[in-house]
């Protein structure tokens, strides 16, 4: 098996060459006894150049398989001069309380990341917000 390495500020691994690679970063609430609301970040290598409607038009058709999925809003949000794709829903996890999640997607060539903030349905509308705020903060080293 071939192998490419992996480098971050962090740390180093090696991977097999013909995997895909995906990162993901987490930044969740302090204290939250319930659901603590949160914002996932994941980067990944698509196989072959995209444009962001693309990407998402893929992950929209993914986000229909959540149990209970229901699509309450989509537009685009501007972001560093341009317009990215958001979708908003809501969804229930097994065994869980229902959840409303924002997500906006942005693509660079062989690289898109996906910007996701989720709370419990009942306090989302006042977390919308700061959810649009830290998805039009994103910036990337590459031409986004």
């Amino acid at each position: 098996m071939e192998f490419d390495n992996f480098h971050t500020p962090d740390f180093h691994i090696r991977s097999p060459k013909d995997w895909n690679r995906q990162a993901f970063i987490t930044f969740i609430a302090r204290g939250e006894d319930e659901f603590p609301r949160n914002v996932v970040i994941t980067q990944e290598d698509l196989p072959a150049a995209a444009t962001v409607e693309e990407y998402a038009r893929q992950q929209r058709k993914e986000l229909e398989n959540l149990a209970g999925f229901n699509l309450v809003e989509e537009g685009v949000l501007p972001v560093q001069g341009r317009d990215v794709p958001y979708v908003i829903y809501s969804w229930r996890p097994a065994n869980g309380k229902p959840i409303k999640q924002f997500q906006t997607y942005f693509v660079a060539s062989t690289k898109a990341w996906t910007i996701t903030g989720t709370a419990l349905t009942s306090e989302f509308d006042s977390l919308l917000p700061d959810f649009r705020s830290i998805a039009g903060s994103f910036n990337s080293e590459r031409n986004v």
